[in-house]
């Protein structure tokens, strides 16, 4: 069995090898004894490191995640129950509470949860998915089938060639009707803020990534229809609408009233000085104390 999993999870595969993945299924089918054994290897296959080459880790734990997908659709009660158990599904709760598991594992695990917490519903035997399933809701995590599909649209090669074709005829247009001006450097005017709904990975050159409850800047919301333009820490792309929504303008009337209190000291002081002042002797708008710096 051991040497079977080390095959089917072999970080020298380039794909899944489901040849070996059916006769390890066929093995825990006719013999349900096999189930521990089989799941328990999984385990500590998920818990694979290679500290010198990050991106073997994420292949090994994809290769045991697919494992245990096809053993759950193929195998019968017992090894379901060894997928439910406390040990399996700790080892994914700690992959998903470390920060440097890549995104594709990340929402691999949720996906797999999330489909068996929903086939499971029902048996009592198997619980504890549908509890890890509602624990992992509750803490805020985004489950991919939570998330809304992206917009259809051209791609970003197709859509910047249209965008070059669209400037050169205008340019050559303006060009004919008045005299050429000194070129300008461009500036991106930003048109408003959005907060991130969901987590979104980047499928093309050209897209933003987004991190759910980060804020991301926009300054082109009709170019791309569905998709807009902005950036978030220095990096700048195209995104899907629907996963983030716009702060709304009660944020910046918090921020004007945050930013009169930091003035209410020099505001204090100026009333201050004008009770002190000589309204016969002294011109107002001439005396040096009063002239505010600060406003």
């Amino acid at each position: 069995m051991e040497s079977l999993i080390d095959a089917a999870t072999s970080e020298t595969n380039t794909g899944e090898d489901w040849g070996v993945i059916i006769k390890i299924c066929e093995i825990v089918e006719s013999n349900p004894s096999k189930a521990r054994d089989a799941v328990n290897i999984i385990i500590r296959k998920l818990g694979h490191r290679n500290v010198n080459v990050a991106i073997t880790n994420s292949q090994v734990i994809l290769f045991s995640l697919t494992l245990s997908n096809a053993l759950v659709q193929n195998c019968g009660l017992p090894l379901k129950q060894e997928i439910c158990s406390r040990p399996y599904l700790q080892a994914l709760l700690k992959l998903l509470n470390n920060s440097s598991t890549h995104i594709t594992v990340r929402n691999r695990i949720l996906d797999f949860i999330q489909t068996w917490a929903k086939d499971f519903k029902g048996n009592p035997s198997l619980d504890y998915m549908q509890e890890v399933y509602n624990q992992l809701r509750n803490e805020g995590y985004s489950f991919p089938s939570d998330q809304p599909p992206s917009p259809k649209k051209k791609s970003y090669v197709d859509k910047q060639k249209e965008e070059e074709e669209l400037q050169l005829a205008l340019a050559l247009s303006l060009s004919q009707q008045q005299p050429v001006k000194q070129e300008q450097k461009a500036t991106s005017k930003v048109l408003f803020s959005v907060k991130v709904l969901y987590d979104y990975h980047p499928t093309e050159d050209g897209e933003l990534q987004l991190v759910k409850g980060s804020i991301v800047d926009v300054f082109d919301n009709s170019t791309f229809n569905d998709w807009w333009k902005g950036s978030y820490k220095c990096n700048v792309g195209i995104f899907p609408a629907n996963y983030v929504e716009k702060i709304s303008a009660s944020t910046t009337d918090v921020d004007q009233g945050e930013l009169l209190l930091g003035k209410l000291p020099s505001i204090q002081n100026l009333k201050h000085n004008i009770a002190k002042a000589d309204p016969l002797g002294h011109n107002y708008s001439e005396n040096q104390i009063l002239q505010v710096k600060n406003f």
